[in-house]
Order: structure tokens, then C-alpha cells, then sequence
């Protein structure tokens, strides 16, 4: 039993022996044996305890916790369901347990169903669809219909999963906000899914995201001024400040000292939600950001990115024009967030630091901190240099790279790694980036995937 559903979280999660392995510490040579049933553990031993737990790693780091929640039935809470997994693993099998692997046709026609409550006949009969047809869609035998009826299809289901209030669970199916799944699009985005796409939205997030690179100039940052008064706020000597308004002045305080001593880096970290980044205070924040980079100051930052693909990208285009200048280097997280509590640290080391803790939903009744007395700093530094410890670059700028891959129309190639993807303007001003964080290579390379049987099946139209 072992061996099996490992197999069937691997199918699920499309991750390999060295996925795991790296999440677990171990060798690819020991999951290829537990996965081939050549080893098996007891239940109980520290073997099947890594196991989970990197399993469960894999899952988070690639963006797939919902997925493998709904595999494998786990409870809330990281220590629990890394227990529930391995229990799982190892149990036997479970009465009417459904063998769900959801990288097929008929497999995820067949979660889509369930969620629906239709049986075949209540599908055929919705649909005008004869149920022998049904019936080879969900055993596999038949993976190929028009749009129009795969159209009909998910329409139907969607209704019935409507009535039934499953929309959350469709969800967490899909890997995607409820609110995506709208009137309008639900279809369009379900029908996506079972074609292959696992995330569907992450195909336009993708494309936005090749549209800034294509529309990028060198100029952006060039054409950005500070705030004529930002050395009034160097005069500012509080040491608390509450609420968003005070969270924006403690962070303009720091960019503003940054500017007048010129350190050599700048370090950021944020979970808390960005409400406080909008409307006219963004614009002065990027501005001063832009000319904080001109300056040659680097800054090292650590994204909060427990989030959606659609989150993710869009923080991407925030920075995309810094990033672009080689002084910024983005990292990611290889521990939770979590959901209590929210966080500020952002840091000159050495001369000036700004923190804050709140429990979430919080963040506008918050305290934040300006702290410049040397230990406190480097207290703050000392804390930040263990959260970087424990984390990986989210994209590494390159040298100007012409490696073959596929170019898309926006002029962009795309070229996909071991476990990176390098993304290159093929016209003047160059720029090559290296995307590193599992789930941006998994995106990336299905969109590659899905654009050359595009592009295949357009070109067997053309030829006569």
C-alpha cells in the first residue's frame, strides 16, 4: 500500500523521487525504493515520519497543499496533517475510499462529478449526451470531444455544484480562489482544468507577466523623482507609530535615512497584508524605492508569497523594473506564514530598523516600532539573518542569455531548466531572469507545453 500512494501523490503532484527527497533530506535513491516497494518501513519509524513531512514540504513549496488536503483527507495544522499523512501512507485502505489521481481525464471528470453529486445517467440526461459516452469519458477510454461539448459538460456540472454549495471545494480543487470562479468564467476556467491546465489562471498571470518584460525600459526608473519633501521626515524622532498611516510614515522615515547615509543593502520582510501599499502613497513609495536603487543601494528581500499564483505574479510586476537593475535580490520563504499573526521587519543593518506583531486583521490598530539604538538593531539583524538562512532566491538576474527555448509572441524566450525557467527579452534593452521557485518552473513549463500544441495544432489547419 505504501508504494501505491506514493505513486498517486507523485501522479497527483507532479513531483519526482527529488522533490521529495530534497524536502525529506534524503536520497532520490531512497524514495525510488520506498516508491518501487523494494523498502518497507514500519508505520511508526522515522522513515515514514520524513516521508510525510517532505511530502507535505513539496506540497507547500509548489503550491499544492489543497490538492494533496483533499488526496489524502488531512486535518488543519502542519504537525497534524504531516501525522494524518503518514498514517495514510501506511493504513490500509480505507472503506469506499476513491483512488483519485487528478492528472487524467476521466479522473478529474470523475472528482468533478462527485463534487456535483451526478452519476452518468443524470449527466447524459443534463447534457443531451448519450451515456456510453459519459461512461468512456470517466474510464479514460475516450479523452477527446469538441469544446462545445466539453462546454456542456462543465456547465452542468457547475450548476449542480452551485446548488449543492460546493463552490469551495471546486476551489480548492482547482488551486484557485472562489471569487475566480464567476458566473462568467467558471466554465471556461473548469473546462481549462480538465484539458490539463492545472491552474488556469496562471496562464494569464504568466502572459501579464511577459507583457511588463516585453513593455519594460530603461527609462522607467530614470523618469521616477522623490517627493521634494522627503528630508523633512529625517527630522522625525518617534519611536511608535500605530495604524497604516503610521506603518507608511515609519517606512518612508527608513527609505529617506537610507538615502541621506547611503548604506550598503536595505532589507525587507512583510506577511501583513499590503492595504497600506496603495493608491498616492505607492506611487512615493516607488519612487523613492527607484531612487534608493540608482543609488547603487542594494535590497534584499524576502517575499511573502504563501499565495496564489495570480498574488505572486502580480507582486513579481511590482518589482519587476528593480529587479531588472541587478540590485535587488528577491528570496522566498521555506517555512509557513501561517494565519495568527502578522509581521514587519525592515532594516538598515546596523543604523535603523522598523518592526511590528499583531494578530491579523489587526494591522491598522498596530503598533510599529523605529528603532535606532545599536542593540536593538542588531537584534532585528540578527533575527532577519535567521529568516533568510532558511530561505532561496526567487529569481536571479543573469547576463544576457541565448540559450534555444520557445519564443513567444510578445518576443520573450523561454527556456526551461532542471528546475528554473530563464526568461529573456530577445530585443534591446536585453534582460535574463531566472525564476527558481517550483511553482513559477511547474507554470511556466505548461504554459510552454500547452503554447507548442497550440501552435502544432494550428500549423496541421494551415498545411493544406
Amino acid at each position: 500500500m505504501l508504494h501505491e500512494r506514493l505513486r498517486s501523490v507523485q501522479t497527483t503532484l507532479h513531483i519526482t523521487n527529488t522533490d521529495i527527497a530534497r524536502c525529506a533530506g534524503c536520497t532520490p535513491s531512497n524514495i525510488s525504493r520506498l516508491r518501487s516497494g523494494s523498502r518497507t518501513p514500519p508505520p511508526d519509524s522515522p522513515t515514514i515520519r520524513r516521508l510525510a513531512q517532505g511530502i507535505y514540504a513539496c506540497a507547500r513549496e509548489t503550491g499544492q497543499l489543497v490538492t494533496l488536503s483533499a488526496l489524502c483527507a488531512l486535518p488543519a495544522g502542519e504537525d497534524e496533517a504531516c501525522e494524518a499523512l503518514a498514517a495514510w501512507l501506511t493504513g490500509p485502505p480505507r472503506k469506499n475510499e476513491p483512488q483519485r489521481s487528478y492528472g487524467s481525464f476521466g479522473s478529474k471528470l470523475g472528482e468533478l462529478m462527485r463534487l456535483a453529486g451526478a452519476t452518468g445517467s443524470r449527466l447524459s440526461r443534463l447534457t443531451g449526451l448519450d451515456s456510453s459516452l459519459i461512461s468512456r469519458y470517466r474510464r479514460g477510454r475516450q479523452v477527446r470531444c469538441s469544446p462545445t461539448v466539453l462546454e456542456r459538460i462543465c456547465g452542468a456540472l457547475i450548476g449542480d455544484i452551485r446548488q449543492r454549495k460546493n463552490m469551495p471545494r471546486l476551489a480548492g480543487l482547482l488551486q484557485i480562489s472562489e471569487e475566480m470562479l464567476g458566473e462568467e468564467d467558471a466554465v471556461h476556467i473548469v473546462c481549462d482544468w480538465l484539458c490539463g491546465v492545472s491552474a488556469p489562471v496562471s496562464r494569464i498571470a504568466l502572459e501579464n507577466l511577459l507583457d511588463s518584460i516585453t513593455e519594460y525600459s530603461e527609462t522607467i526608473l530614470e523618469e521616477q523623482d522623490v517627493p521634494e519633501d522627503w528630508c523633512d521626515i529625517l527630522r522625525d524622532e518617534q519611536k511608535r507609530y500605530v495604524g497604516y498611516d503610521g506603518l507608511r510614515r515609519a517606512m518612508m522615515r527608513l527609505l529617506a535615512t537610507a538615502l541621506e547615509e547611503a548604506p550598503e543593502e536595505i532589507w525587507l520582510y512583510s506577511d501583513a497584508v499590503s492595504v497600506w501599499l496603495e493608491g498616492d502613497y505607492l506611487a512615493q513609495w516607488e519612487r523613492m524605492m527607484h531612487r534608493i536603487v540608482r543609488r547603487g543601494i542594494r535590497i534584499r528581500i524576502l517575499h511573502n508569497i504563501d499565495r496564489e499564483m495570480p498574488g505572486m505574479v502580480a507582486g513579481i510586476r511590482r518589482w519587476l523594473p528593480m529587479y531588472m537593475t541587478g540590485y535587488v535580490k528577491p528570496f522566498y520563504s521555506l517555512r509557513y506564514g501561517g494565519e495568527r499573526f502578522s509581521h514587519v521587519m525592515f532594516l538598515i543593518p546596523g543604523r535603523a530598523a522598523v518592526t511590528a506583531c499583531c494578530v491579523c486583521g489587526m494591522e491598522d490598530a498596530c503598533t510599529y516600532h523605529f528603532m535606532t539604538d545599536t542593540a536593538d538593531v542588531g537584534r532585528v539583524q540578527e533575527a532577519m539573518e535567521h529568516l533568510f538562512a532558511r530561505s532561496r532566491p526567487l529569481i536571479r538576474v543573469l547576463d544576457h542569455a541565448d540559450d534555444p527555448g520557445y519564443v513567444t509572441k510578445q518576443k520573450i524566450r523561454i527556456c526551461l531548466g532542471e528546475n528554473s525557467v530563464t526568461v529573456s527579452r530577445t530585443q534591446a534593452p536585453h534582460f535574463s531572469c531566472e525564476f527558481l521557485h517550483p511553482m513559477l518552473y511547474r507554470a511556466f513549463r505548461e504554459y510552454v507545453m500547452q503554447r507548442l500544441q497550440e501552435d502544432a495544432r494550428r500549423l496541421e489547419t494551415e498545411t493544406p
